[in-house]
């Protein structure tokens, strides 16, 4: 159920990016993004772009400023959402953090009807932050069947760590900075079999997961 939960995290975050374009082309961008995922483990984080790039200046005509723009504006997003959804480590109650996080999504949705406002880069932020919350729940999944604790804590550490795996450009998708931050984060621990453990499955799940993505981006095609 995890592997489903982080390729919904994954796939929301494609329809989000179809947001920031003004094309009508979305089935085929979310296939550039999906297509791109495997592109993370190139070092130096240039192989997303690069993939992005080629694949829809090779079908749409969209403008390689356009793309790259968009590109660093999704980064900002993801951060900014990640970063919004890391506050669940203070609520523990994983109940009352869905019903407070999810009214924030409702608030964003709906705000992004209103004509007076960026209703693209709203909708856009909407689709994140829920793409986050699919993410937050396959970790808690994870650490619960691990840890034996429904406890969202180990969550809500493993995002910060991605945050964190996230500047660091030599090392891809976080490999092993991520991880480091994770355990220099749970500070002095007495398990240390279960969090290696648990280090463990998520990296493999979303290694998964990226694959998956890859492989179901020939699902979509460019629209007539």
């Amino acid at each position: 159920f995890s592997i489903l939960l982080i390729y919904l995290s994954f796939y929301s975050q494609s329809v989000a990016w179809t947001k920031l374009f003004d094309s009508d082309q979305k089935n085929y961008i979310i296939k550039v993004w999906l297509g791109s995922n495997l592109s993370k483990y190139i070092p130096f984080k240039v192989g997303v772009i690069l993939r992005r790039v080629n694949e829809i200046k090779l079908r749409l005509d969209i403008s390689f400023k356009t793309v790259t723009k968009n590109y660093l504006l999704e980064q900002v997003m993801i951060l900014s959402s990640a970063f919004v959804i890391s506050i669940s480590y203070f609520f523990r109650d994983l109940l009352i953090f869905s019903l407070v996080y999810l009214l924030i999504i409702f608030t964003l949705r709906t705000f992004s009807l209103r004509k007076e406002i960026e209703s693209n880069i709203v909708e856009a932020y909407a689709y994140y932050f829920l793409s986050q919350y699919f993410y937050l729940i396959s970790l808690y999944l994870i650490s619960s069947e691990i840890f034996g604790l429904f406890d969202i804590k180990y969550a809500s550490i493993y995002i910060i760590s991605t945050i964190v795996g996230m500047f660091v450009f030599t090392a891809p998708v976080g490999l092993g900075v991520r991880e480091s931050v994770f355990i220099l984060l749970l500070g002095n621990v007495s398990n240390l079999n279960e969090v290696f453990n648990f280090i463990v499955v998520a990296r493999i799940l979303i290694t998964l997961v990226d694959i998956l993505s890859y492989l179901s981006s020939f699902l979509f095609a460019k629209e007539k």
